[in-house]
């Protein structure tokens, strides 16, 4: 996700993952986009008031750790790094994996290959 200064004000909805709950999706208001690529977010209560607390954040957005098959190295990819690497190299008729079905192709096309897929940070 990239946001900027002109989302400011935006509504925007995240998957939180909590340890010991399902992941949930909460809603914020972005309130300032920084330099270092941070986002300022007020999280919007279930009856849509502002809380008072501002967080800073990062927008990483959804972060792996693959296994190089051949080196046995581990790698921190984000999900875009994945679904392009679904994507490399197919021919014209190939329709792209994207965020709603990128584990169908990466199971399919990607698994076992060259890396694997350890777990979701």
């Amino acid at each position: 996700m990239v946001v900027t200064k002109a989302d400011i004000g935006k509504r925007v909805t995240f998957k939180v993952k909590a340890c010991t709950w399902p992941a949930r999706k909460e809603t914020r208001i972005i309130r300032d986009v920084l330099d270092s690529g941070h986002v300022v977010v007020r999280y919007v209560g279930s009856n849509g008031f502002l809380l008072q607390q501002d967080e800073v954040i990062s927008l990483e957005g959804r972060m792996f750790l693959l296994m190089d098959l051949e080196t046995n190295k581990k790698y921190k990819w984000s999900l875009e790094s994945i679904i392009a690497e679904i994507n490399r190299d197919r021919s014209d008729d190939w329709t792209d994996y994207d965020e709603s079905d990128w584990r169908e192709g990466w199971d399919e096309w990607c698994e076992g290959d060259y890396y694997t897929l350890l777990e979701e940070l």
